[in-house]
């Protein structure tokens, strides 16, 4: 039995209310949840003590769907966030949707538990995982997450630091994810690729291809070297192709100004 609101009501009502009845969304058992204490508790406080009993798996996919679930409050999202990163660092079991909850708790923009997830992996090297997760925080612009994904990957090894980098840099640039680039470029412990790498030319490519004209003005000063005008003349044709004219302008006009004599 719980209290709650000052009634005794058994635990095993308000579990058949939140998950078993099937009336309930993700956020309404979210909204459940933060009523009162004793509801606390019951949905969410016995997984930290090791309960058995209690549907971890359920609690952890009802948080990470309410999270994702669009125009959620902020302090909301840290709640939840705070919430499941909890539950992994008291031991709390969740099996077999492990992989799906990095995923989408990434893409929801749950820093905190998806890097508390990825420490609990217990391998010494980059996974799958890892990058299916940073490719999905990098799309949603969850700017956290990408810290976070590359935080874990610096714990496994330089090579694995470059290789999210590339990644975030490449699926940053392809989805417009204009605080994702900002937080890569002004890091100083982050191996970006040098001036000359492919990396930046095929990362400006795909951001023009689809009109980000911010992303392609914030990527055009970290290409340098011999082949910076056919790099960009490559990315101007590919906006023009997409009928993203003002990009190719904002391309060609680069070009030009490089191609200005001294």
């Amino acid at each position: 039995m719980a209290v709650i609101g000052g009634s005794w009501l058994p635990v095993e009502l308000i579990y058949a209310l939140a998950y078993d009845v099937g009336v309930l969304e993700p956020r309404d058992v979210v909204a459940l949840a933060r009523t009162c204490r004793g509801v606390h508790a019951v949905l969410l406080g016995s997984p930290l003590a090791g309960d058995s009993d209690v549907p971890s798996d359920d609690v952890a996919r009802a948080l990470v769907d309410a999270a994702g679930g669009g125009a959620v409050p902020k302090d909301v999202l840290a709640w939840i966030d705070g919430v499941l990163a909890e539950m992994v660092d008291g031991g709390a079991w969740i099996g077999c949707d492990w992989d799906a909850l990095v995923v989408d708790g990434a893409r929801a923009g749950l820093a905190t538990f998806v890097s508390a997830l990825l420490a609990s992996d217990g391998q010494s090297h980059l996974t799958p995982v890892h990058l299916v997760a940073l490719r999905a925080a990098a799309a949603a612009d969850a700017a956290e997450v990408v810290e976070a994904v590359t935080a874990a990957a610096a714990t496994r090894s330089a090579l694995d630091v470059k290789r999210v980098v590339e990644q975030a840099l490449m699926m940053a640039a392809a989805h417009g994810a204009d605080r994702t680039i900002a937080a890569l470029l002004a890091r100083d412990d982050c191996p970006l690729p040098g001036p000359v790498s492919p990396v930046w030319g095929e990362a400006l490519t795909e951001a023009a291809l689809n009109g980000h004209s911010d992303v392609v003005a914030a990527l055009l000063p970290r290409i340098d070297g011999p082949g910076y005008i056919a790099i960009v003349l490559a990315a101007a044709a590919a906006a023009t192709d997409a009928e993203h004219f003002d990009v190719a302008a904002l391309l060609l006009d680069a070009s030009a100004d490089q191609d200005q004599p001294a």
